[in-house]
């Protein structure tokens, strides 16, 4: 089980993600869903322990299998990363080293966590992107990151984090930057690699499309906090915080391209990290405000395993 316990992230002094809580099992896929500047990409590197200089882990712990990861040396952490918890990063084309070959990059990680020789790494190496759906792998090992399309970068990115058959993998926006058909192969693969696999996986993202056919359960993130989470059926068939209502409500339907009806919206912009202070940080754009909102938000448990932090339950 992967298990985050009131985690607290801040760059610079400046708190960026606050009180973050959730589990997964393996084979489970949880949807992580916001709108950009959420926090939801500097809770993927705090996770992975990859966070940037300026940033720092102000509380809270990260657990895996029992095991603390937010307590554990950079040594320590280079025998966890990619064998027991791997990574596919927002944007491949920066992720991936130009100046090193898809071959040596993928063998790169299999060679740090198993002890085999470089010809076996090789063989793994085209195995892999033979399972990620890449064409000809054999041929194309000695391709730069440069000469490949975004499919195929993302599918190396995949091919690479999957290297050492990692027990949960974290997915930071996957499909950035590619056409609706390569987002959709790339997504089924994912689900389809989890399945076989028996991986936990935690899906980032603010697709709510993706979203409804992705995930077993979904934590809805605003201003670093998660507001909201619950299964997805009870997510989609009750959703409870105004926000997460408020997401919903802007998505497009039939009924009102038909009646040429405005897509709602929500009002105002996300606080910046220097003025969000305590209370509830949606209340300045909520219709439902109440005086209560500015004091500590108080935890709803709304059964089923759905829980919202709202003054309005």
């Amino acid at each position: 089980m992967l298990e985050v316990s009131d985690l607290t992230v801040s760059i610079d002094g400046l708190t960026i993600v606050r009180r973050l809580q959730f589990s997964l099992e393996r084979g489970k896929t949880l949807c992580l869903v916001g709108e950009s500047g959420c926090g939801k990409s500097m809770t993927a590197l705090a996770l992975m322990g990859l966070l940037p200089e300026n940033a720092r882990v102000e509380g809270g712990e990260v657990r895996l299998n029992g095991a603390s990861l937010t307590k554990m040396s950079e040594r320590e952490l280079c025998a966890v990363r990619g064998k027991h918890l791997g990574m596919i990063f927002q944007e491949p084309m920066t992720c991936l080293n130009p100046v090193l070959t898809i071959g040596r990059q993928i063998t790169e990680a299999v060679l740090q966590h198993e002890k085999i020789s470089s010809n076996a790494a090789r063989e793994k190496a085209v195995a892999l992107l033979t399972s990620v759906g890449f064409p000809a792998p054999a041929e194309r090992l000695g391709d730069y990151p440069h000469q490949l399309s975004g499919g195929l970068r993302q599918r190396v990115m995949i091919a690479m984090a999957l290297a050492c058959s990692p027990e949960f993998l974290i997915a930071d926006e996957p499909t950035t930057a590619l056409d609706v058909t390569i987002q959709g192969q790339i997504l089924a693969l994912l689900k389809k690699l989890a399945k076989e696999r028996d991986m936990g996986l935690v899906l980032i993202t603010h697709d709510i499309g993706v979203v409804s056919d992705m995930a077993d359960q979904i934590a809805v993130m605003y201003a670093g906090e998660i507001v909201e989470q619950a299964p997805r059926d009870d997510f989609f068939a009750r959703p409870l915080h105004p926000y997460a209502q408020g997401l919903l409500a802007c998505l497009p339907d039939i009924e009102r391209i038909e009646h040429r009806k405005r897509l709602p919206t929500i009002p105002g912009t996300v606080p910046p990290p220097a003025a969000r202070g305590t209370g509830c940080l949606f209340r300045d754009r909520c219709v439902r405000s109440q005086p209560c909102c500015s004091l500590p938000v108080p935890f709803h448990d709304a059964g089923e395993g759905h829980i919202v932090f709202c003054h309005l339950y």
